[in-house]
């Protein structure tokens, strides 16, 4: 359901009562497990993007390559290019997602994974291996939480292990990573806050929301607020990459919908949010979402997307 990331932008300024931007902060008080203290101030590091190609032809697509965004790894990820990342960020911590499990996306648009779970596990456990000790913000298999609610009891009970032993293994080779397990918002609070639970929140930082969709920050919060209530007050982080426009609820409409904006610059907190960890461009603004709407396969970065997103933005 979710396209696979890379891309940056930056927003128009604007101005938001209660919102505090820390240009590109990774949080306010790191708590959790493994956190290491705060980090006020450390911006997140910013690769390479697919902007990079296109900006001279578009200078407009300057807003989308000025900003960190997440770099999403899947099965056809070498480990050691974590590595060499964490070496170019130069102590800055590095955003990744995961998106490997095995059946991912159960046969949608991004449909893959390993084909099973030792192999998922041995990569996860490489990739925290070459992180190492490096600073990151990892977020873990965005909907497959949700989508495990479409499979058989034992099917969902063994997702829900494995995601928890990868919970496990980041924390154990990568200390210095903030590690959040993907909450789906079309699943009650209630229902989410179970799942997170068997899936070992209590031994992630957090958890993250609205990841490739657009719900509006209000809606998005209460959300995550609920959730967090009912596991122990777990910190989490909002996707705002394309919501600044957002709708009410969890759309289902949701791959390459038109009229879209994008959200709050990565690294805003809010005043008022003592359990947000930030809003950040999980999703890569620009990136599509799968063969709908005109888009081209999930994943591949769409010139036409991308240019209407900031025509949006700036309107």
């Amino acid at each position: 359901m979710v396209a696979t990331s890379r891309g940056t932008g930056a927003v128009r300024a604007t101005s938001v009562a209660g919102c505090l931007v820390l240009a590109l902060l990774l949080g306010l008080t790191m708590s959790g497990s493994g956190a290491g203290g705060p980090v006020a101030g450390v911006r997140l590091w910013k690769g390479p993007t697919d902007v990079d190609a296109v900006v001279g032809e578009h200078p407009e697509l300057g807003v989308l390559a000025e900003q960190p965004t997440f770099t999403w790894i899947g099965e056809t990820t070498e480990p050691r290019t974590v590595g060499t990342w964490a070496r170019a960020a130069g102590g800055l911590p590095v955003p990744l997602v995961l998106y490997a499990i095995p059946d991912r996306d159960l046969g949608g648009h991004s449909a893959g994974g390993f084909p099973d779970t030792s192999a998922y596990l041995a990569w996860v456990g490489a990739v925290a291996h070459h992180l190492g000790d490096a600073p990151a913000v990892v977020v873990v298999e965005p909907d497959a939480l949700g989508l495990s609610l479409q499979m058989s009891p034992p099917e969902r009970a063994a997702r829900l292990r494995v995601l928890g032993r990868a919970v496990d293994v980041l924390k154990a080779n990568s200390p210095r990573a903030r590690v959040y397990l993907d909450a789906s918002m079309w699943v009650s609070p209630a229902a989410m806050a179970g799942l997170l639970e068997r899936a070992n929140v209590g031994s992630a930082d957090g958890f993250s929301i609205n990841v490739a969709n657009h719900v509006a920050d209000g809606p998005a919060l209460e959300y995550a607020n609920a959730v967090s209530a009912m596991t122990g007050g777990k910190r989490f982080v909002v996707d705002s990459s394309r919501n600044g426009r957002g709708s009410s609820s969890h759309e289902r409409d949701w791959c390459n919908v038109g009229g879209l904006a994008l959200g709050r610059p990565p690294g805003t907190l809010l005043t008022d949010e003592p359990l947000l960890d930030g809003f950040f461009w999980i999703k890569t603004p620009g990136r599509s979402d799968g063969t709908c709407n005109g888009g081209p396969p999930a994943g591949q970065f769409w010139l036409r997307g991308a240019l209407e997103l900031v025509a949006n933005t700036r309107s």
